[in-house]
């Protein structure tokens, strides 16, 4: 039977980017074993939330961890971004954390 693995997925409808960055921190000392955030334009609320950028989230967030693999859990590279761009992100992302994207 495969190893139970659990994550946190950062909720950027209801916190600022550096709190969850913060938070993803936590997750790791307490076990997680990956993180994510989702990517949208605009938040999905009109008060207290935002709409960090998820490739800058995910950067900033290998920095400060050790082993945490990083994702989306949402992403748009035909509406908002080109694919070949995405894979350039992804790719250097694999080269800075390897094994964790």
């Amino acid at each position: 039977m495969a190893e139970l693995k659990l994550g946190y997925k950062a909720s950027a409808e209801q916190f600022a980017p550096r709190e969850l960055v913060e938070l993803a921190v936590l997750a790791e000392a307490a076990g997680m074993d990956s993180a994510t955030v989702s990517d949208h334009f605009q938040p999905w609320r009109h008060e207290g939330g935002h709409a960090p950028f998820s490739l800058a989230w995910m950067t900033a967030v290998g920095e400060r961890t050790q082993r945490l693999v990083l994702g989306t859990s949402v992403l748009t590279p035909t509406f908002r971004y080109n694919p070949a761009v995405i894979a350039q992100a992804f790719a250097t992302m694999g080269c800075l954390y390897p094994g964790r994207v």
